[in-house]
């Protein structure tokens, strides 16, 4: 397995045990054994308080820099600019790149209220940061803490490329939906017949346009419910299913 060694603000070094980590947010756990080395650790705040100009300080490992702090303002919040998940991100005009990626939002109280993200952020723009709200990631990291990944979260077994007029029309196929890439032999879909190529056009009677949107949806369902998904087949027929979610 991978073993991390953390950095602690004074420059020591200490060997690291990964807990938990979930790919789709980015998000990871990772434990040290605090003995004699005098800690202090960081108060959370309430993320949902948070009001477009409050003052807001990233900290990270910028460029490799260590204890990097960028300051700003919070310029947007609950923005959906992340197709892997539904979370709605905090904006912030604070410098966040891949280097402070994984570090501290902080309010003007000092209070964590976001965990900084440049990888659900997608295209790379200037005075544009985002983060995930901690009220979001809360229960993420409670869930990989006590069980060592996100307890409750369905999945449909299958990973997906959002159509639009360009791709879509490119390969001769529908100009909205999602296209199906991979698909697991050991989930319910692949039983009932759905293959890579095909594009599910709608989950739950919602369309779909976005990877975003599927997520969504899921949301409202726990592993053994069935959803109703609305598929066309790589035929050219559109096929109406229940899929039993894992």
């Amino acid at each position: 397995g991978y073993s991390p060694t953390v950095v602690l603000g004074d420059g020591t070094e200490v060997a690291a045990t990964v807990i938990g980590y979930d790919t789709r947010t980015d998000l990871a756990v990772v434990k040290i054994n605090p003995d004699g080395l005098n800690l202090v650790p960081a108060e959370f705040g309430d993320s949902d308080t948070l009001q477009l100009g409050d003052d807001v300080v990233a900290i990270g490992n910028a460029s490799g820099y260590y204890n990097s702090v960028s300051k700003g303002v919070v310029s947007g919040l609950n923005r959906d600019v992340s197709t892997n998940i539904s979370i709605g991100l905090i904006q912030t005009d604070a410098a966040i790149n891949p280097g402070n990626s994984g570090g501290a939002l902080l309010n003007q109280y000092g209070q964590v209220v976001g965990i900084n993200s440049s990888k659900l952020a997608g295209e790379e723009i200037d005075s544009m940061g985002f983060a995930i709200p901690i009220n979001d990631a809360k229960p993420i990291i409670d869930s990989l803490i006590n069980y060592g990944y996100v307890k409750d979260r369905v999945a449909l077994g299958v990973t997906v490329v959002a159509l639009n007029d360009v791709n879509g029309a490119m390969m001769g196929l529908p100009s909205q939906g999602l296209y199906i890439t991979q698909i697991d032999p050991d989930s319910d879909l692949y039983a009932q017949g759905i293959t890579r190529g095909d594009v599910i056009l709608s989950a739950a009677g919602v369309t779909l346009t976005q990877n975003s949107d599927l997520l969504k949806v899921l949301e409202d369902y726990k592993p053994g419910d069935t959803i109703e998904l609305t598929i066309q087949k790589g035929t050219g027929e559109t096929v109406t299913i229940h899929a039993l979610l894992h």
